[in-house]
């Protein structure tokens, strides 16, 4: 019974420890993830915290919130929580997600969590019992959550391993030149040649050709933070993608975007079209891309922009085409090679027009973009990503009047 609860404070139950910096964390195929502010942003080969636990966003703009179901690392812009007594994590997490993080600043240059704060925040303290069936309550939702998201990384797989054998490897036009059965059907087989030709990238399918990106994409206009609040004429509010939102997206997780608030002018100067590429341009990821389609503006309530920090291309092409440049400039993120694009190192940017001017890529014929976009569209898995948002409504509803005690657990 809500009776049975206790007031204290986030100091009397845990405290906040400092993460450890590391290195080559992107590259490592470890067991253990390792957080940052704003999630998961790699793996290791051993775990900081030894326990499954809470994270809790330390430096940025945008602080947030998350769970680890295993042992994890923490880098140096995020804590992670340790309790003082016998607690349920899982509660924890659910209950500081209530919580405005972002509001405990330090007030250092770059906006920081306070401590203090965090340890002066008041908060209900059901019994343990109670705090495990609230958690698996709110769990559940989580968990199906994270199936759909499985089965969506799984669906992305199928599309990735599609894209290698017709653009990487090439694997119908070989078998057609040693004439064997490419394995597709009939009217899908006869788009590809026999025979290959030079390029400046090696040989290639006979009637394709290699250009820059910048003959797929050009450069659009710059991204809009907008303000915290309404105030005057700024007054609409949007879904605002960061750099981390982009990469969550092209994952096939549906990331929480913060919202802001912009003016109708910004909003209308900055409306995604089919086939708007939009790439992480600044800091240790920039980089990744994602290309909008119509499926990924159903995933919000609100419209969606961009922040200034991700850099706009506009198609120059079809949206056909556009999603083979995209898979390919991807693919070239993947294996280090836009890496060369960045300049700077203590805060890496980067050089879009260098990107596009120099970066090659393969164009097939629109017939053969065509099919490939079909083959895409098939594995975007949008009823799954558009369900998780659902759940995920229905968990927000539930957690506040759990975590109150307005609802009982084991009602």
């Amino acid at each position: 019974m809500a009776s049975e609860w206790s007031l204290c404070h986030w100091g009397d139950l845990a405290t906040l420890e400092y993460g450890r910096s590391l290195r080559d964390y992107q590259e490592c195929a470890g067991e253990y993830p390792v957080y940052g502010t704003n999630g998961q942003i790699g793996c290791w080969t051993k775990p900081l915290c030894r326990h499954p636990g809470v994270i809790v966003g330390r430096k940025g703009a945008y602080r947030g919130v998350h769970y680890s179901d295993r042992p994890f690392w923490a880098i140096d812009t995020a804590f992670y929580v340790v309790p003082k007594d016998d607690i349920d994590l899982r509660w924890a997490y659910y209950q500081l997600l209530t919580q405005d993080i972002n509001s405990m600043d330090s007030g250092s240059a770059i906006p920081s969590t306070s401590r203090d704060d965090f340890y002066a925040l008041p908060v209900r303290l059901p019994p343990l019992p109670e705090q495990r069936r609230i958690a698996a309550i709110l769990s559940t939702f989580d968990e199906k959550i994270q199936l759909n998201h499985r089965m969506n990384r799984a669906l992305e797989s199928i599309a990735r391993a599609v894209f290698k054998s017709w653009f990487v490897d090439f694997d119908p036009v070989r078998k057609k030149m040693e004439g064997g059965d490419p394995g597709l059907p009939p009217d899908l087989a006869a788009l590809f040649p026999d025979a290959f030709e030079p390029s400046p990238l090696g040989p290639i399918p006979r009637g394709w050709h290699v250009s820059p990106l910048g003959e797929l994409f050009r450069v659009g206009i710059g991204g809009v933070w907008g303000e915290d609040s309404p105030a005057g004429p700024t007054n609409i509010a949007v879904r605002c993608l960061r750099g981390i939102d982009l990469h969550e997206l092209a994952e096939g997780r549906i990331p929480d975007s913060p919202i802001r608030y912009v003016s109708a002018a910004q909003l209308a100067k900055r409306q995604l079209e089919r086939a708007t590429l939009l790439v992480e341009g600044s800091g240790s990821f920039c980089g990744r891309s994602l290309l909008v389609l119509d499926e990924i503006s159903s995933l919000y309530e609100e419209p969606l922009l961009y922040s200034n920090f991700c850099k706009r291309l506009d198609a120059a092409c079809s949206p056909e085409v556009a999603v083979v440049g995209w898979m390919q400039l991807a693919c070239r993120y993947r294996e280090g090679e836009v890496a060369s694009f960045r300049t700077g190192t203590a805060f890496p940017n980067l050089d879009m027009h260098g990107l596009l001017a120099n970066l090659l890529v393969i164009v097939p014929p629109e017939t053969v973009a065509r099919a490939f976009r079909a083959v895409f569209a098939a594995t975007r898995g949008d009823t799954l990503a558009t369900e998780a948002v659902t759940l995920g409504l229905l968990r927000d509803a539930l957690l506040p009047r759990l975590l109150e005690g307005s609802l009982h657990a084991h009602q």
